[in-house]
């Protein structure tokens, strides 16, 4: 009876330590499709720095397609910038749908230019707070940053 007891410890023991770990390997990436509606120069930079934190994200990835994707940002308008203690400040709206058009939330925000990688990190982060919350039908927003 002690030798089965044994065996089997030894098999358990064998199978946790050699199993794989399957969890890095069922993690898959949010897809994210970016839309844009402003063509200034401020608002091509930001949507440009969105992507750009995306792509270095683990938890998300660009969507192979427009249209596509697990969500949708899109920045509805230009830019509000004002020039404000020598430094060009603007105030970011970025609304987080589902592709089929469910409203997960909007991230709003006052960011410095010279910290645009910065503001879209943040709004990676409100995304992340907002998939969390799902399924909601609360409406969402977040506001970070503030004014020098």
């Amino acid at each position: 009876m002690r030798t089965a007891l044994r065996v089997a410890a030894s098999l358990l023991v064998a199978m946790v330590v050699v199993a794989p770990d399957l969890s890095a390997e069922a993690h898959q990436p949010t897809s994210v499709d970016i839309q844009v509606v402003g063509d200034d120069g401020l608002t091509q930079r930001f949507f440009d720095a969105i992507g750009q934190v995306i792509r270095s994200s683990s938890d998300f990835q660009i969507a192979s397609e427009a249209g596509g994707g697990d969500v949708q940002l899109e920045i509805p308008s230009h830019l509000f910038w004002c020039e404000r203690y020598g430094r060009t400040t603007f105030q970011r709206v970025v609304v987080v749908t589902t592709p089929e058009g469910k409203y997960l939330g909007t991230s709003i925000g006052v960011c410095g230019e010279d910290s645009l990688h910065d503001c879209a990190a943040e709004v990676l982060q409100d995304v992340r707070s907002f998939l969390e919350r799902q399924p909601s039908d609360q409406v969402v927003t977040t506001r970070t940053g503030a004014y020098p």
